[in-house]
């Protein structure tokens, strides 16, 4: 396949509230432009100023930029804030190239990194909610080819009035009602199995997908990686896999959307359903990236998320990642709370000491008690035997009886084998 130029880019930023950390904002702009194939070629930033009604941006900021643009010979102007349809055509008309916003790009990332079906459903979606309030123009939404901003609806919709638009948002919505209702049937027979799942959340890039695969066990159909990439939003569809805590207990781990800091909303409502999968978990582990210099950050955006989504509840391990060559006492984390667990994805290192702590939080106090068997069920006893060595073996007439401390679920998968006891 042919491989596209890269097109440059400026990126413009603002803090009009003076709030914001530019240095890493700006970062995590040049990053997202990486990510859309771009190359940042210059930025710009205007500092404590009130929105330009007509350009967001100030005039003379306009001026400097229409300069550094025809310099530069740009092809993309990225602007780190959310803008109306008319402040894009304004600025596109101004500076006599293509202007997109800092949602349109993370839309354009989407598309480019969807792969599933409702995935692809969930981003077209998110495109079509936000050129519908954009259709004034701007040829930002317009543009054919393959670069930047071009995974949009594309022409001819600019040229359908808002009632199409309406009707195709309505079937895609339908769709995914349906794809929702699918996937509530494969959650109750996986509750039926009576696994317990962990959701792997945090931003994006963090190492999620990395980690993942760490803990896949080799030789097995779980075995089977998922798709890692040291770019963002890499994984766009929850992936669930198999993984083996001691005692043979498993679990169900998922992989799920890397967050971003100021997720656009469009985005948020549109995987609704991918993120209301972390609902369902009974414990998150939370990835940090503990490289990058932006943990704070990152942190307190999946913090916020959770919060959005109202999952903040479930019990969390955060994870520090990428450890290799790091030393833990140089990292300072006051701001995390509950148990932290320092991992490296990429030598394995710590993994046994993750998988210890969702043991911890997922067991239940055991129950003292007794468990029977046939002399038939050699196969049955002796995983258990091999799961639970510390059981006391009692040989009967009428079977074999273990006894000593057990998970509590026992009592309802044995039912009819179990038998209280007191030590």
């Amino acid at each position: 396949m042919k491989t596209l130029e890269k097109e440059k880019v400026i990126i413009v930023g603002t803090d009009y509230n003076g709030i914001l950390n530019m240095e890493e904002y700006m970062e995590e702009l040049e990053a997202l432009v990486e990510a859309d194939h771009g190359i940042v070629v210059g930025e710009m930033i205007q500092n404590n100023h009130e929105p330009n009604a007509k350009y967001f941006i100030g005039s003379g900021k306009v001026k400097e930029l229409k300069e550094y643009v025809a310099h530069l010979e740009v092809d993309v102007v990225v602007i780190g804030h959310e803008l109306s349809g008319i402040q894009l055509r304004n600025l596109e008309k101004e500076l006599d190239c293509q202007v997109i916003d800092r949602t349109h790009l993370i839309l354009d990332i989407f598309a480019l990194r969807a792969r599933t079906k409702e995935a692809q459903l969930q981003v077209r979606l998110a495109q079509l909610e936000y050129g519908k309030s954009r259709l004034v123009g701007s040829y930002s939404l317009s543009r054919t080819g393959g670069g930047i901003g071009t995974r949009g609806p594309g022409e001819q919709k600019l040229e359908i009035d808002r009632r199409h638009i309406s009707r195709e948002i309505k079937g895609i919505k339908d769709r995914l009602k349906e794809s929702k209702k699918q996937e509530e049937n494969r959650r109750k027979i996986r509750q039926k199995r009576e696994l317990d799942i962990v959701s792997l959340i945090g931003y994006t890039n963090a190492g999620k997908s990395t980690l993942m695969n760490a803990l896949l066990p080799e030789g097995s159909e779980e075995s089977k990686k998922v798709f890692v990439k040291d770019m963002l939003f890499a994984t766009l569809d929850s992936t669930l896999r198999k993984i083996v805590l001691k005692h043979g207990k498993e679990i169900l781990l998922a992989d799920t959307v890397g967050f971003v800091s100021h997720l656009p909303t469009l985005l948020v409502e549109s995987f609704h359903s991918t993120l209301e999968e972390i609902k369902y978990a009974q414990c998150l582990l939370h990835v940090l990236d503990g490289k990058n210099e932006a943990l704070e950050l990152q942190y307190e955006t999946t913090i916020k998320v959770l919060k959005d989504i109202e999952a903040i509840h479930i019990p969390r391990i955060t994870i520090i990642n990428k450890m290799d060559g790091l030393d833990k006492k140089d990292l300072d984390l006051p701001m995390i709370e509950g148990p932290k667990v320092f991992v490296s994805a990429k030598t394995k290192e710590g993994l046994e000491d993750l998988k210890e702590a969702i043991f911890e939080v997922l067991e239940e106090p055991w129950i003292t008690g007794k468990l029977h068997f046939t002399y038939q069920e050699q196969d049955l006893l002796s995983e258990w035997l091999d799961n639970y060595p510390e059981l006391t073996v009692e040989y009967r007439a009428e079977g074999v009886t273990l006894f000593g401390k057990f998970p509590p679920r026992v009592k309802i998968k044995y039912g009819n084998r179990w038998e209280e006891a007191h030590v």
